[in-house]
């Protein structure tokens, strides 16, 4: 790789010069220039990959048995479960949300608490890589089972390969043998 168009790293090496006035040798300079190439690229490698899919967050660890029966039964065990993971996933972006969503701000909500009570409802998008509205529109399923969209996602729809933005592509989903 190169250095981008315009791009001058280091005009002449025999007056380059080190912060401490000392003279910086023509190998170390040539060393220098590799690391901020291999820097650049790094950077656009990982820039594409976001783009493609952001792996924000990891799948949590699944609820034992008793905490998952008491989830079926007590609607107060399974919000403190779901918003422990929200808590925990990059996609949810606290910042972002705010930003984007001023009434909750003014209101002095905990954007994760107000995104898992009202703002999937409202097809509010929880940060930058998640769209609700497109979550709900691709998946119809979601919608009826009444979860939260996002806490879907992390649960079952990113090992689906369901897509979470109109620009990202979802794989298949194989229909259920009966």
């Amino acid at each position: 790789m190169s250095l981008p168009p315009g791009t001058v790293f280091m005009s002449n090496i025999d007056t380059q010069r080190a912060p401490n006035g000392m003279p910086i040798p023509a190998e170390m300079q040539a060393r220098l220039e590799r690391i901020y190439i291999d820097k650049l690229a790094l950077t656009r490698d990982r820039d594409r990959l976001r783009a493609v899919q952001p792996i924000l967050c990891f799948r949590p660890e699944r609820a034992g048995l008793a905490s998952r029966v008491l989830m079926r039964i007590v609607p107060a065990v399974r919000a403190a479960y779901h918003l422990r993971i929200l808590r925990g996933c990059g996609l949810l972006d606290r910042d972002w949300y705010l930003a984007k969503n001023p009434d909750v701000a003014a209101g002095s909500w905990d954007p994760v608490d107000h995104y898992y009570t009202h703002g999937a409802g409202e097809r509010r998008d929880p940060g930058p890589h998640f769209s609700t509205g497109h979550y709900l529109d691709l998946y119809p399923d979601i919608s009826g089972h009444g979860i939260n969209p996002l806490v879907h996602y992390i649960l079952a729809g990113h090992a689906e390969g369901r897509s979470i933005r109109p620009d990202m592509p979802h794989r298949a989903i194989a229909a259920p043998t009966t």
